[in-house]
């Protein structure tokens, strides 16, 4: 089955993601999966990895307004950034331009979170900044972030993260502290629109499968978490629904 399929009975037409340890591959796949049948639009609100180019119908690195998305045709994927970085990374549009251009797109792939390449994230009060029209906050989370050791690289937002979960510099990555991130009013999820799906990425072998399955169901036990919650892995090609 399709990734897409499995994570959206209805597509819905804006899909902002956040979280850490896959956000754009997993945009990647879902692109990948709608680029011959619809017009796809992929952007960001802070900073990203490039797409490669031969994943893209239409790109535009230095986005102004200075003409009609709307006006160019055809299903494809399509990627909008304001600029390139100094590290060749794609810098996001401000919120109301970006909301202006999602009407001549099907389906809207936005990127609103970052977490600088490390395993697991803690978010601070205004993090992370969805648009508007957000019908589902999709948010991916890195089970191999179990047993990493807490510091400056393996953690954005030490200090909350450790203020959080009462761990300290040096200590190991539990899956109490990844359920912790999940589940907390002020974590992960704390300025979710529409319906929240957890995606449990980076599950490649059969003891991160575990793990994760014993983790999605932690999850779905809780009474205010995500409404559906997948594990899988996009370097692999699985992934499946975990039931409650």
């Amino acid at each position: 089955m399709k990734l897409s399929n499995l994570l959206f009975a209805d597509q819905p037409h804006v899909i902002s993601v956040i979280g850490t340890g896959g956000k754009t591959h997993l945009i990647r796949q879902i692109a990948k999966e709608n680029r011959e049948s619809s017009r796809v639009l992929i952007s960001n609100t802070g900073t990203m990895e490039r797409i490669p180019e031969a994943e893209v119908d239409f790109i535009d690195y230095a986005f102004r307004e200075d003409y009609h998305l709307c006006t160019v045709q055809g299903p494809g994927v399509y990627v909008l950034a304001y600029e390139l970085d100094p590290d060749n990374r794609l810098r996001g549009l401000p919120l109301p331009i970006l909301e202006a251009q999602l009407s001549c797109f099907d389906l809207c792939l936005i990127e609103c979170d970052e977490s600088r390449q490390r395993a697991i994230k803690a978010w601070r009060p205004n993090e992370p900044a969805l648009l508007l029209s957000t019908e589902v906050t999709l948010g991916v989370l890195n089970v191999r972030a179990v047993g990493q050791r807490i510091g400056v690289d393996t953690v954005e937002n030490l200090d909350v993260f450790c203020d959080i979960t009462g761990k300290s510099v040096g200590d190991l990555i539990t899956s109490q502290d990844l359920l912790t991130m999940i589940l907390h009013p002020h974590m992960m999820f704390q300025t979710a629109r529409g319906r929240r799906i957890l995606f449990l990425n980076q599950a490649d072998d059969e003891p991160s499968r575990r793990l994760g399955e014993l983790l999605a169901k932690s999850v779905l036990a809780a009474p205010k978490g995500p409404d559906r919650v997948i594990l899988g892995s996009i370097r692999t090609q699985y992934w499946e629904e975990i039931q409650g």
